[in-house]
């Protein structure tokens, strides 16, 4: 299910709420979670750089270090 909703094509939405709405009118969505782009791949998995952030007292996000795909694949 995740691959049919969180795969493009479709219309980008990135809240519950919308993608619940689009997708009882019967629409193809994209859905773009909080953490950004979940696109699986042939082998249903999500391949993406993760972000490692620290935030400041004012709540403002600064990205420390990013952590590649071929980390993450163990490369």
């Amino acid at each position: 299910m995740m691959k049919t909703i969180a795969n493009p094509p479709g219309i980008m939405v990135s809240d519950y709420a919308t993608a619940y709405q689009d997708l009882k009118a019967g629409k193809k969505i994209n859905y773009e979670g909080a953490s950004g782009p979940l696109d699986f791949n042939d082998h249903n998995y999500v391949y993406e750089p993760f972000d490692v952030l620290q935030f400041d007292a004012s709540g403002n996000p600064k990205v420390v270090t990013t952590i590649s795909v071929n980390q993450i694949q163990g490369y």
